[in-house]
């Protein structure tokens, strides 16, 4: 998908979908509700300013913004570009699973801390590619919570908070995420 893009759009486009990926996994483990959830993300890649994303696919041909967007859509999400945030649909399986979905690039292996009622710890790893990270959620309401991250990749190191806030019980043409198996 993202190899089509030229390398700087690449690396950018790619840590998004992955941070994007990473908020996935924290939403379903602090028993939010399940639906169409918008997540906004501020992030840096080595202290670089953040990424744009509607400038960002404005500056792609129209074919490989349609193989970014259906790329997105089969991971169960889906851009608006008018706010600024990234759509993802978590079905009531994927809540209820109560474990991370391990489907993130590569083997990835998430820790959890014990919740308290309204903040959670975690760490992750993961190979091929190799990335870790660790962050801290805070759980607003279950239709709302903010993440701060921090993330280590081959690109650098991502530092970054996301607001995410629950949309609908409808999740419209967001295909669901479904638990791993």
């Amino acid at each position: 998908m993202l190899k089509l893009l030229p390398p700087p759009l690449c690396r950018r486009a790619g840590l998004v979908l992955a941070a994007t990926l990473l908020l996935a996994a924290q939403a379903h483990a602090v028993g939010l509700k399940p639906g169409l959830w918008d997540y906004s993300v501020q992030s840096s890649t080595n202290g670089a300013p953040p990424v744009d994303l509607s400038q960002m696919m404005h500056n792609v041909s129209p074919a490989i913004k349609a193989e970014i967007e259906a790329q997105m859509k089969a991971r169960g999400m889906a851009m608006n570009l008018g706010n600024q945030t990234l759509r993802l649909c978590l079905s009531p399986a994927f809540v209820a699973a109560k474990r991370p979905p391990l489907h993130l690039s590569g083997q990835c292996t998430m820790h959890w801390s014990q919740p308290t009622q309204d903040d959670w710890d975690f760490s992750y790893a993961c190979t091929g590619p190799t990335s870790s990270g660790k962050g801290h959620i805070v759980l607003a309401s279950p239709t709302a919570y903010t993440t701060q991250f921090t993330a280590v990749t081959p690109q650098g190191t991502v530092s970054g908070t996301s607001k995410a806030h629950w949309v609908s019980g409808d999740c419209g043409g967001v295909p669901p995420l479904q638990p791993a198996p």
